[in-house]
């Protein structure tokens, strides 16, 4: 059985970003309110995580260093859309990390420019798999879409970039970074640009992949303090 959790008091939605509490916040801040950080709990289930092992050990993933998680695509808000080519540019920057890069088969076209590159993986895989693989990735990259949410779910830090929206109207999760774009016309809510800039492209790879190694160095270093502490004689296994 599948188990969101959310806190007492709180509205609660099966799926991240379906409404209810995760859009919580953002009615809060608007009227003048405080929100507080959340945290949902997501039990994917035991097929989808033998499917995710599998998946991961044979393509090499399965074991330290871990993988970054990205996603670029939103079906429905052109505007939040991560380019392929700034996505690709931030895989090369960091040639030494492997990425796994999260899509969907009816939307394989905006992946399909990642795929051969020599230090990236791309799962078209269900929801419940991918959400199994979060768990086990170092870090998740990308827009603010369902992906996200999952991610914070599984317990892994968060990246997210934000274009249109701003991060102050949208929930903050524990562990999570964001980057905005910088433009007078930043935040506007449109889906498509009316100007028909490329908002998210104002947010340069060098700039992603900067934030993406300081994270990494934050998360390495705090797995190596649990590693060495007497009340956590163990690495803790994901």
């Amino acid at each position: 059985m599948d188990r969101w959790s959310a806190p007492a008091g709180r509205e609660q939605s099966r799926f991240p970003g379906a409404g209810g509490g995760l859009e919580t916040p953002a009615r809060e801040r608007i009227a003048g309110v405080q929100a507080d950080s959340y945290r949902y709990d997501f039990e994917p289930g035991a097929v989808a995580a033998w499917r995710a092992r599998r998946f991961l050990k044979r393509r090499g993933l399965g074991r330290p260093p871990l993988p970054v998680a990205l996603h670029l695509y939103s079906r429905g808000s052109p505007s939040k859309r991560w380019s392929p080519e700034s996505a690709t540019e931030v895989t090369r920057i960091l040639e030494g990390q492997r990425f796994l890069v999260l899509g969907y088969k009816r939307d394989r076209e905006h992946t399909r420019p990642l795929e051969n590159l020599p230090n990236v993986t791309v799962t078209c895989a269900g929801m419940r798999a991918q959400a199994e693989m979060l768990r086990r990735c170092a870090l998740f990259v990308g827009i603010d879409s369902g992906p996200r949410h999952v991610a914070s779910a599984m317990g892994t830090p968060v990246l997210c970039l934000f274009g249109p929206r701003p991060k102050s109207l949208l929930p903050k999760f524990p562990n999570e970074e964001a980057l905005e774009v910088n433009e007078l016309c930043a935040p506007c809510f449109e889906e498509t640009c009316p100007l028909g800039r490329d908002c998210m492209g104002q947010i340069r790879p060098e700039r992603i992949a900067e934030a993406i190694r300081r994270m990494l160095i934050r998360s390495r270093s705090r797995t190596d303090g649990e590693q060495t502490s007497p009340a956590n004689p163990k690495a803790p296994r994901r």
